[in-house]
């Protein structure tokens, strides 16, 4: 079963997004505590991470390249996700190996995971 650890401030997403997920046969470790970042991957070691462009007190870009510089992280895929328009441009040069737009279609988050 593949895991996905998935970050986001807002519970309602984590929730639907678990769910969608969950019953897609994905395993999923949801949480607004990006500051656990490292500590959730040793403990659950996801297969792809989920992302949210805008974390309250973080710079996602900082983080997203961070993990894919070190030699434990750097090979799990990171999917970020946003609301706004202009993510795709503020997320350049970070690594990330997908980009999602919300509201989240079901059919191409599967598709994208």
């Amino acid at each position: 079963m593949k895991k996905i650890l998935v970050f986001d401030d807002d519970d309602d997403i984590l929730q639907v997004v678990n769910l969608v997920l969950g019953l897609n046969k994905f395993s999923v470790m949801a949480t607004t505590k990006w500051q656990d970042i490292k500590r959730l991957i040793v403990t659950f070691w996801p297969n792809y991470i989920l992302l949210d462009n805008l974390l309250k007190g973080a710079d996602v870009r900082e983080i997203c390249e961070k993990l894919k510089k070190e030699e434990t992280t750097k090979k799990i895929p990171i999917i970020l996700f946003s609301a706004h328009d202009q993510f795709v441009n503020d997320t350049r040069g970070c690594e990330a190996d997908g980009l999602l737009t919300k509201p989240i279609a079901v059919p191409f988050l599967l598709e994208t995971v």
